[in-house]
């Protein structure tokens, strides 16, 4: 009779462990979390031209499409004054991982990226 009781307690372990595992899956569905992320792949410009005094991630980005609206405005930096600035991809990789949102998107582009100085017409008076 001995064997037929540690079956049984091996079984209710067993069974008890499943049903704690299905419902933390299940609990972590609902949070979204533990669904992989969908990728992001921002395909960059390799010259960049704002006519603003800031650059924002829609002006570096080609397909544009894969950012919200909120995300196309955030500001990246400065645009440059006085001559051109040659920034690699890892440089402006940091520069949006300011950004919380944009922390799940994955950048393609060129090795070095070209930001041209802001042209404006206060320069011409």
């Amino acid at each position: 009779m001995e064997p037929l009781a540690v079956t049984s307690r091996s079984s209710l372990a067993a069974f008890t462990l499943i049903v704690a595992i299905l419902c933390l899956q299940s609990s972590l569905r609902a949070d979204g979390s533990s669904e992989p992320e969908k990728k992001r792949i921002a395909t960059i410009k390799q010259k960049i031209d704002t006519k603003e005094g800031v650059v924002r991630v829609k002006d570096v980005v080609l397909n544009t499409q894969i950012l919200s609206d909120e995300e196309k405005e955030l500001e990246l930096m400065e645009t440059p004054a006085k001559i051109d600035k040659v920034m690699t991809l890892v440089d402006l990789a940091y520069a949006m991982q300011r950004h919380e949102q944009l922390m799940n998107l994955r950048l393609k582009g060129p090795q070095q990226v070209v930001i041209l100085r802001a042209s404006s017409s206060e320069a011409l008076e």
